[in-house]
């Protein structure tokens, strides 16, 4: 199909007729159905590894490449791929390890002609690695694989690998170079795939948020399980509407300045701010701050770009200087109560909060559970759920949140 780009691509639908026994099917029926379950699975397995081959190298399909002697005969004790889909966190492992940069190409066990054949054309290693571990999985169901540790089970563990490197398609999907005609792979990016209930539940969310009422949606996953593409993924129905999106990305070192991801974050707001909405904005600010502008801009020095006749030599101090955190808590959130409104209103995105400092997060509670109900904000925090303890400060930070009727919503992603 052609695409709005005028880019060709190519698109591969499967559909696998279901062999399940019926509910009132007789036991012997059932019983010869699991019988032959493996072998079916292995068929499904061969047929898909066809279907990979032909789709990226645009080569038919040679049956004599499943030749027994062909096959791998490498021992890889300490990287036996899962059995079964109890064990998708192994498995994710597993690839993660073959990801580029994390392994040494020369140790890839690339043995079966049509798969040193992908390699040659440019194919990523790792759908090279998936193709043969398919292919396995044939040789295993025709009795010839007692070494295949790698072989696949079933098309559902294919289906998590595929998801796994649709997730991070520049770390999985670039990390080999064409020997011979130059052949590129193309994908969408900024594509987000598999995660529409996901996706469903952060734009209903922002939809809420934008009839006048401030939420926080939480998400949970390992490093590169898709948190931040979920979020990206809202970014231009925000703009969309009038609103601002605002991001800063926490660290290691984050908690040395506590408050100063959270300012910097909204002081990016303040260059936001255009058009027929600056001056009205500049207006209500100057009214509401008065005698204390200069305390907003120290906070966020940006804030003179909408009200530079306010700003003198005498008031650029440095940040947070004779100011504590009820102070710095309170400044913040009169200056989103001025310039968040269901038709501007803000999303602020804190990435990595597990490195943020508790007062950072007190800061969050203040601008949402504001009593005066006049902020409208969509806050978006993202942490690695396998990095955290359960007394971390965020799960303290949801817990206050709830108990001050703040809508909270939490998603994890596996």
């Amino acid at each position: 199909e052609e695409d709005c780009d005028g880019q060709m691509g190519r698109c591969l639908e499967v559909e696998f007729k279901s062999t399940a026994p019926h509910h009132n099917s007789k036991p012997l029926q059932a019983a010869a159905v699991t019988i032959h379950g493996g072998e079916q699975e292995s068929n499904r397995c061969h047929s898909f590894a066809r279907l990979l081959y032909e789709l990226f190298t645009h080569e038919p399909f040679h049956d004599d490449a499943l030749a027994v002697d062909a096959a791998p005969t490498i021992n890889e004790p300490d990287q036996k791929r899962a059995r079964n889909s109890h064990e998708v966190s192994s498995r994710k492992k597993l690839m993660l390890t073959r990801a580029k940069g994390d392994f040494d190409r020369a140790e890839i066990p690339f043995q079966l002609p049509c798969i040193i054949r992908m390699q040659k054309l440019g194919i990523p290693a790792s759908i090279c690695l998936m193709t043969q571990n398919l292919l396995e999985c044939a040789l295993r169901g025709n009795g010839n694989g007692d070494q295949l540790h790698n072989a696949y089970e079933s098309l559902a563990a294919v289906g998590e690998d595929l998801h796994l490197l649709l997730l991070d398609p520049d770390r999985f999907l670039f990390d080999n170079q064409s020997i011979e005609n130059g052949m590129q792979l193309l994908y969408r990016s900024g594509k987000l795939y598999g995660r529409d209930k996901e996706e469903t539940l952060i734009t209903d969310a922002f939809c809420r948020v934008s009839r006048g009422k401030s939420e926080a949606f939480f998400i949970g996953g390992f490093s590169g399980s898709g948190k931040s593409m979920l979020v990206d993924s809202l970014r231009d129905r925000v703009k969309c509407v009038g609103g601002y999106v605002t991001k800063h990305k926490f660290d290691a070192m984050s908690r040395e300045k506590p408050l100063s991801g959270v300012i910097s974050a909204l002081n990016q707001v303040c260059l936001m701010i255009k058009g027929g909405a600056r001056p009205v904005i500049a207006k209500k600010l100057r009214d509401e701050f008065g005698v204390d502008f200069s305390l907003l801009l120290r906070l966020l020095p940006n804030v003179s770009v909408l009200l530079p006749e306010l700003v003198s030599p005498a008031m650029r101090v440095e940040v947070g200087e004779a100011m504590n955190t009820l102070g710095v808590c309170f400044t913040l959130l009169r200056f989103v109560r001025v310039v968040s409104s269901p038709r501007h209103p803000v999303m602020l995105f804190l990435d990595d909060i597990q490195w943020a400092d508790s007062t950072a997060l007190d800061v969050i509670h203040t601008i949402l559970s504001d009593t005066m109900g006049s902020s409208c904000m969509f806050f978006v925090g993202t942490y690695r759920d396998n990095e955290v303890q359960v007394d971390h400060d965020i799960f303290d930070l949801i817990e206050r949140l709830e108990i001050s009727n703040v809508r909270t919503t939490k998603v994890y992603l596996a």
